[in-house]
């Protein structure tokens, strides 16, 4: 019979026989050197010899069995956090109503990701850390309270600052684990950063567009962002036309003094009013518009649309100093007295009111007057000296603080004599505020003057709309006729003799060809190539509409009305920059001419913008949290290595593998008696220890400080 080594028994133990053999151990005095020998184990008669096992059980665990749960923890967390990422790369700068997958938010699922991400790269730097207390007993001698700080660092960030400690006295990886827990609490904060949400301008397509200009118009679901222009100025008709020439025979002088004529067939008043062109311009003459009310005629749902530039037609002014060419002068006059019945017996006072009411109080006096002049269109501004304005005529006293002259004819203007689309101008002289005020006398007041006209123009606009309010800029202007346009041979010689006006002073022909104004300059080339049109026709039928209604306006209505100023020299009265209210007259006129198309197809389309709310990624947060995590698998892999390497079973954080290397011996009672007093710690920073293993048991034993050494 074969004769075999008898295999070791493992033997049950009661309390008290556990306790009678734990007494008679003696304490355990192999040196480091014994231990780590290569000798024979000690004799099953030694009281200390643990229970025989074979080396080979270490082995028999495998790689995946011992780490399987932290390999698919890492998974998890490589998993959502690439998830995390697909997620930003896909939804970056994209609306956010794109977002239609899940019921969540996308700000939810980042959350949810992240948290799992997190929380599953904390369980492996917990697990590891656990790992490398049993590693690092293993492999050097160093004071007990390291062991202590390894498993308080795998129980969270105050735990790992703690373990700090230590590396400052040996550095080791493992400090990776350590920063990887403490950094860990920034980690879905950061993330959380990353996903914003802004408001970016966006064009809308035609397609959708309509439909959102569909919800308030249902009549026109097609209608996209526009903005009306004048293309083809066409208002006014003859509403007592005659087919018989000569109605009127109309004389001027040629230019050797020869008296010239031509028939006309035409008068002012056959033209029928055009109400809205009245009211454009009663309108800007009055001192209560506003800017935003002479806006063109728009169409923007979104509430911002912009548009290439476009040219349209349109009413232009000018407005020059003259006050350099006043002439002042002061002299003494006898004012005539008051005659019955309501006359003065010699001639009027010079002064410009020559109102009988106003100078009812002056007759017999002699007062000091001062003037001003414009000689060049003879119009004068004068009062008498020591006299406030006074608030009204029937006080009794003269207070002109303003005169007018206004012309249709360039060749009596002072500064718009080459000016052949000129429709109107104004010459004035005005009192400066103190005057109007009653804060100063006359003879001390400060008198201006300026003339403004109004013509026909061509301007190239640029336009946008933000938020609903219209910005709309000129950035270039023509204001010269084609030749021949506005033509007839029949009246080629008046035109000579009246400076190329518009104005045939009531007496008009029927065959006068259109007005035409055209792009036409040193950038025409490039400029046609960007402008839809580039010449721009007005009939004479709208020229002579525009022109009676200002001419109207500047004439006295009612023979009884004493010394009241027309209609629209009151509106220059009232207001008080005269130069702002020519622009809001030019404005409104080219308001009318502008709104008059804008149902036509001359409308200018453009493009809608409208804001919508965009996912933005910043980058930059995403740089601590994946850094973060490229530390922590760094960590986990060398802690996984460095356990396989030393071939040694992964305890990880298990409570009984920690009691069953636990010391024994005169050490544990030293421990026991420490804890009993409260000096524990303060053995744990003295007691060197090291892991010792005997047939694949480790346990934790003292060493001297003169035996540490690096065990392998």
């Amino acid at each position: 019979m074969a004769l075999s080594t008898p295999s070791p028994q493992y033997i049950s133990l009661s309390p008290q026989e556990a306790l009678i053999l734990e007494r008679t151990r003696e304490p355990d005095t192999h040196s480091i050197s014994s231990l780590s020998s290569d000798g024979p184990p000690p004799s099953s008669s030694s009281p200390t010899t643990p229970v025989p096992r074979n080396d080979e059980l270490e082995a028999a665990h495998s790689f995946i069995h011992s780490w399987w749960l932290e390999l698919v923890a890492l998974c998890v967390c490589l998993g959502s956090f690439s998830g995390l990422l697909y997620l930003l790369l896909a939804y970056d700068g994209k609306p956010i109503s794109k977002w239609t997958q899940f019921p969540l938010s996308l700000n939810a699922l980042v959350s949810i990701l992240s948290g799992i991400s997190r929380a599953s790269l904390a369980f492996v730097i917990s697990m590891c850390l656990s790992q490398t207390k049993w590693n690092w007993a293993t492999r050097y001698v160093e004071p007990l309270v390291d062991f202590e700080r390894f498993d308080a660092a795998s129980r969270g960030p105050w735990g790992s600052l703690r373990l700090m400690r230590s590396f400052l006295r040996r550095p080791h990886w493992a400090a990776l684990g350590a920063f990887t827990s403490i950094v860990l609490l920034a980690y879905e904060p950061l993330i959380q950063a990353i996903l914003t949400l802004e408001d970016q301008p966006t064009v809308v397509s035609s397609t959708d567009y309509g439909s959102l200009y569909n919800l308030s118009n249902p009549q026109n679901p097609n209608a996209l962002a526009e903005i009306a222009r004048s293309s083809f100025l066409d208002t006014g008709f003859w509403s007592a036309y005659s087919n018989v020439r000569g109605l009127g025979r109309i004389e001027f002088p040629g230019p050797d003094g020869k008296k010239l004529f031509y028939q006309s067939n035409l008068v002012t008043s056959a033209i029928q009013d055009d109400m809205g062109l009245a009211a454009a311009i009663w309108s800007g003459f009055s001192p209560l518009v506003k800017t935003q009310n002479l806006w063109p005629a728009f169409t923007c749902t979104t509430g911002n649309c912009s548009w290439d530039n476009y040219a349209s037609l349109a009413v232009c002014s000018s407005c020059l100093d003259l006050s350099e060419r006043i002439k002042k002068s002061t002299r003494i006059i006898t004012v005539s007295e008051v005659a019955l019945p309501g006359t003065f017996g010699d001639d009027a006072p010079d002064v410009s009111n020559k109102a009988m009411e106003a100078n009812m109080d002056m007759g017999g006096q002699r007062i000091s007057i001062t003037k001003h002049k414009l000689p060049e269109v003879e119009l004068e501004l004068s009062n008498y000296h020591e006299k406030p304005r006074c608030p009204a005529i029937r006080n009794g006293c003269p207070d002109t603080y303003l005169t007018a002259k206004v012309t249709t004819n360039p060749g009596h203007t002072v500064s718009f004599g080459e000016l052949d689309t000129m429709l109107l101008a104004v010459q004035f002289l005005q009192a400066n505020e103190s005057w109007q005020n009653n804060q100063s006398f006359w003879e001390d007041t400060t008198v201006t003057s300026h003339e403004c006209s109004l013509y026909f123009c061509v301007n190239e606009y640029e336009a946008v709309v933000e938020e609903g309010i219209l910005h709309e800029k000129v950035v270039s202007s023509w204001k010269r006729r084609n030749r021949p346009s506005y033509h007839s041979k029949e009246v080629e010689q008046f035109f000579d003799y009246a400076n190329e006006t518009l104005d045939m002073d009531g007496a008009w022909i029927d065959d006068l060809s259109d007005l035409q104004i055209a792009v036409i300059d040193e950038n025409y080339n490039s400029r046609s190539k960007n402008l839809s049109q580039v010449s721009f026709n007005i009939t004479e039928e709208s020229i002579v509409s525009v022109l009676k209604n200002l001419k109207d306006g500047f004439t006295l209505q009612d023979c009884l009305s004493g010394p009241n100023a027309p209609g629209l020299m009151t509106g220059l009265g009232e207001t008080g920059n005269i130069t702002l209210t020519f622009e809001n007259v030019a404005l409104s006129l080219t308001k009318w001419m502008r709104d008059r198309e804008f149902s036509s197809s001359s409308t200018v389309s453009g493009n809608a913008t409208t804001t919508i709310v965009i996912t933005h990624v910043q980058w930059e947060f995403l740089g601590f949290p994946a850094a973060t995590l490229a530390v922590g698998i760094i960590f986990a892999a060398l802690s996984i290595w460095d356990t396989q390497r030393i071939k040694r079973r992964a305890w990880k954080d298990s409570a009984l593998a920690t009691l069953a290397h636990a010391p024994a011996g005169a050490f544990k009672a030293n421990l026991q008696a420490a804890a009993a007093t409260g000096k524990i710690a303060e053995i744990g920073k003295a007691s060197g220890v090291t892991m010792q293993y005997r047939d694949g048991l480790g346990q934790l034993e003292l060493t001297s400080k003169e035996d540490r050494l690096r065990l392998s």
